[in-house]
């Protein structure tokens, strides 16, 4: 009861495949400690290159001129994205400061009727304690 179950075929075949590209992995990067001198150092599809000026070291299958495709495509992308926000922001900052200034206008206008109203009010009560004076006096 103590003995560790036997490995399955799918473990085993995990297994296999881990240890496989551990060792190309191995083999690739003493390719490329050997080839130091060498620009480059190819094993299968994949190209090793030591980085330029510190940059990451990418791993892929992709060609040079293809990676900086997909980049440009990716940074014309993300460049409309960031114009798109940036209008978008604009455009409610400029709403919500026409709205500030609309809503004053309309608050001015309202004060306005309200003092010619209680203006005419006054009017209107001088004018009939004028008549009843007029009339009783």
């Amino acid at each position: 009861s103590g003995r560790p179950a036997p490995p399955s075929a799918s473990s085993t075949a995990a297994g296999a495949v881990a240890a496989a590209v551990t060792a190309a992995g191995a083999e690739l990067l003493g390719q490329a400690a050997a080839a130091a001198s060498d620009a480059a150092v190819r094993v299968l599809p994949y190209t090793l290159r030591m980085p330029a000026s510190g940059h990451p070291f990418v791993v892929t299958t992709r060609t040079l001129p293809q990676l900086k495709a997909a980049m440009e495509r990716s940074k014309q992308m993300y460049q409309a994205f960031a114009w798109g926000f940036g209008v978008l922001g604009a455009v409610l900052v400029a709403r919500k400061v026409a709205l500030q200034f609309w809503r004053a206008r309309e608050q001015r206008r309202l004060k306005h009727l309200m003092e010619e109203a209680e203006s005419a009010r006054r009017r209107r009560k001088a004018q009939r304690a004028a008549a009843a004076a007029a009339e009783g006096g």
